[in-house]
C-alpha cells in the first residue's frame, strides 16, 4: 500500500457520458422550481441564497448518484464532466426565468397557493418554446441582454439593469460552476479501492485529541512522515483548548486505512483549522485501535 492515498486517475469509458448525464438529469429537475423561485421569491435579496441551493443540490445529489454507477479517479476530468452537466439545469433556468418576463404572470413576490393556478396557466414554456430558444441561441441571449438593459429589480428604489444586473447574473453562473467543479474534484480525490471498485468509508471521530505542549515538534513529526502520537494521544474533553481531530478512511475487507489529522489552534478572536496530515496509509491493526479508541 502506497504511504499516501493518491488518486489513480483511473475512469471507465462509460462514465464520461454516465457522470454528466446524470448531473443533467438532476440539474434539469431543480431547474424547474429554481426558475420559477428566482422569479417569485417573497424576498428580492433571495436570489443568492437559491442559486447557493440549486449548486448543493445538484453537488450532493449528482455527486452521489454519479459517483456510485460511474466512479472517476481522476480530479480534473470528474470537474469537468460535472460542470458539463450542470449547464442543461442552468440553461432550463434561464429559459423560464425569461419566460416568465415575458408573459408576466404576476407582479414580482406575489407567489402563492392563490396564483399558483394563475402561473401555471399562462406560462408559455413548452417544447416547442425551448426547442425555440436552442435552435436560436443568439435571439435569445439578445432577449436576455435585453431584459437586463430593461432592468426588473430595484434596491432601495433604484432600479437595478445594466452592467451590475449583467454581473449578479455572471457571478451567480460561476458560482454553480466553481462549486460543482470544487465538489466533483474533491468527489474524485476520495480514497478509492481499485481491486474491489468501491469507495472507502469515512469516519469522522466525535472525540477531540489532546495537543502535546510542544506542538513544533508534533507538527515536525509529521511533517516527516510519524503520526504515532496519534495512536497514544488523551482525549480533549473540551474543545474550547487547541485540539487535534482525526478522520480515518477505512474498508475493513481489503485492509485498506488512511488518516487524515486536522489541527484545531483557537484563540480569543479566532479558532483556525488546517490539516496537518493527508490521507496518509496505515497499518490496518492502528486503525482498529483508533476505532476502539
Amino acid at each position: 500500500m502506497q504511504r499516501y492515498y493518491r488518486p489513480s486517475g483511473n475512469f471507465s469509458p462509460g462514465a464520461i457520458i454516465v457522470v454528466p448525464a446524470v448531473v443533467a438529469a438532476i440539474s434539469l429537475l431543480l431547474a424547474v422550481p429554481y426558475g420559477y423561485l428566482s422569479w417569485y421569491n417573497p424576498v428580492k435579496f433571495l436570489g443568492v441564497a437559491l442559486t447557493v441551493i440549486f449548486a448543493v443540490a445538484v453537488c450532493l445529489a449528482g455527486g452521489f448518484l454519479s459517483f456510485k454507477l460511474a466512479p472517476v479517479r481522476n480530479p480534473p476530468l470528474a470537474a469537468l464532466l460535472g460542470v458539463i452537466g450542470v449547464i442543461p439545469g442552468l440553461l432550463l433556468h434561464a429559459l423560464i426565468w425569461m419566460d416568465l418576463f415575458r408573459n408576466r404572470t404576476g407582479e414580482i413576490g406575489s407567489l402563492g397557493p392563490e396564483n399558483l393556478r394563475l402561473i401555471w396557466q399562462n406560462s408559455h414554456l413548452v417544447p416547442a418554446d425551448l426547442l425555440d430558444y436552442f435552435l436560436n441561441y443568439k435571439l435569445a441571449s439578445r432577449f436576455l441582454l435585453d431584459i437586463i438593459n430593461y432592468g426588473v429589480w430595484d434596491i432601495f428604489g433604484l432600479p437595478l439593469k445594466g452592467l451590475p444586473y449583467e454581473m449578479i447574473w455572471i457571478l451567480e453562473f460561476l458560482l454553480v460552476i466553481v462549486a460543482v467543479a470544487w465538489h466533483f474534484y474533491k468527489k474524485a480525490c476520495w480514497p478509492f479501492c481499485e481491486d474491489q471498485g468501491i469507495f472507502l468509508e469515512k469516519i469522522s471521530f466525535p472525540q477531540f485529541l489532546r495537543t502535546p505542549p510542544d506542538m513544533d515538534r508534533l507538527l515536525d513529526s509529521f511533517a516527516q512522515g510519524e503520526y504515532g502520537y496519534v495512536m497514544i494521544a488523551d482525549i480533549e474533553p473540551d474543545p474550547k483548548y487547541n485540539h487535534l481531530k482525526i478522520e480515518l478512511y477505512y474498508l475493513e475487507e481489503r485492509h485498506d486505512a488512511y488518516l487524515t489529522v486536522w489541527l484545531v489552534k483557537k484563540s480569543i478572536k479566532k479558532t483556525e483549522t488546517t490539516k496537518v496530515v493527508d490521507a496518509i496509509g496505515i497499518p490496518e491493526i492502528q486503525a482498529e485501535q483508533l476505532i476502539k479508541k
